[in-house]
C-alpha cells in the first residue's frame, strides 16, 4: 500500500508597489532596471500558482495566501508595470474566476467582478484550471494507490470539457466588458509537476514509471484545453510553462517537494522562471 498525502492549491497575485530598483528575473544576466513610475498596468487572475503560495512573504492580508515571490509580481517588476494580483488559492473557473469563492469560511467576490471594477489594464494573466481537473485528486491517487486506468482518463477528459466551456465564457465576458476593444489576456499553461523517468527520491516514492507518465499525460492535456480554449479568441494568447530538468528529484527542481510548505507548487525560483516566460509573451520576444 503507497503512503503520502498530498496538498495542493491554487491561486494568484497581490497588489505591489514598484519603486526604483534593479530587479533580476532568474539569473544576474536578465537584470533589469526599473524606474520609479509604471509605464504600463497589469492585473492577474488564477489560482495557487498564480498566487505565489508557499512562499516568503506574504503580499497582502487576503486569504489567499498572495505571496510577493509570485510570478505576476516579478514580472512586473522587471517590465516596470503597475500590478494588481487578484488571484486566489483553490480557486476554480466556477468558484473563483467567475463564481464567488469559499476561502477559510470567507466568501470572496468573484474575480472577474473585481477585475471589472477596475480601470482597463494593459495586461490580463491567468492561471487556471487544474483545481477545476481536480489535479490534486490525480496526484494523491497516484501517491496513495494507483493511477491511470482508462476509468482515470475519462474522468479526467470530463472535467477538462468544462474547462473549455468556461474559459470560453470568460474571454467571451471579458471581450463583452471592454466593448470588443479587450486588453491581451495571457493564458498559462502548467508546469510538469513528474520528470519524464523516475528516479529515487523521496518526493517520488511510491509512483512507478507509468504512473509518472500517464501523470505527464494528463498535466499535458490541461495545457491543451486551455489553449484550445482561447484560439477563437484573438487578444487571448496561451503561454506554456516549461520546467524540462527541473521537476521533482532533479538537482535543480523548481517544484516545492513534499517537506515544503505548498508540496507541487512552484518555489521561488519556479516562479521567477514563469515570469521569465511571461514576461517575454508581453514584450513579442518569445521564440525569438
Amino acid at each position: 500500500m503507497k503512503k503520502r498525502g498530498i496538498l495542493i492549491g491554487i491561486a494568484l497575485l497581490g497588489i505591489v508597489g514598484l519603486a526604483f530598483a534593479a530587479t533580476s528575473i532568474g539569473s544576474g544576466k536578465n537584470t533589469v532596471i526599473t524606474s520609479s513610475v509604471p509605464t504600463k498596468s497589469y492585473i492577474a487572475l488564477g489560482d495557487s500558482v498564480a498566487a505565489g503560495v508557499g512562499l516568503k512573504t506574504d503580499s497582502d492580508s487576503s486569504a489567499c495566501n498572495r505571496t510577493n515571490q509570485s510570478y505576476p509580481v516579478v514580472t512586473a517588476k522587471s517590465l516596470n508595470y503597475s500590478v494588481k494580483n487578484l488571484a486566489c488559492s483553490g480557486a476554480t473557473l466556477n468558484e473563483g474566476i467567475l463564481g464567488k469563492q469559499d476561502v477559510n469560511q470567507l466568501l470572496v467576490t468573484p474575480q472577474i467582478d473585481q477585475l471589472f471594477a477596475l480601470a482597463q489594464p494593459n495586461v490580463i494573466s491567468v492561471t487556471i484550471g487544474a483545481n477545476d481537473a481536480q489535479w490534486t485528486n490525480i496526484i494523491a491517487k497516484c501517491y496513495t494507490s494507483t493511477c491511470g486506468s482508462d476509468a482515470d482518463t475519462v474522468a479526467v477528459n470530463d472535467k477538462l470539457a468544462t474547462v473549455t466551456v468556461n474559459i470560453q465564457k470568460f474571454l467571451t465576458s471579458v471581450k463583452d466588458h471592454y466593448k470588443n476593444n479587450p486588453p491581451t489576456v495571457l493564458l498559462t499553461g502548467y508546469y510538469q509537476v513528474f520528470p519524464v523517468a523516475s528516479a529515487t527520491c523521496t518526493d517520488l516514492k511510491g509512483i512507478d514509471q507509468s504512473e509518472l507518465t500517464w501523470g505527464r499525460q494528463q498535466q499535458a492535456a490541461i495545457g491543451t484545453t486551455i489553449e484550445s480554449a482561447a484560439k477563437d479568441f484573438s487578444f487571448a494568447k496561451y503561454v506554456p510553462l516549461d520546467f524540462t530538468g527541473h521537476e521533482l528529484c532533479s538537482s535543480d527542481s523548481w517544484v516545492q517537494g513534499i517537506s515544503d510548505k505548498q508540496p507541487y507548487h512552484p518555489t521561488e525560483a519556479g516562479q521567477a522562471a514563469i515570469a521569465r516566460q511571461v514576461a517575454q509573451v508581453i514584450t513579442g520576444t518569445a521564440n525569438k
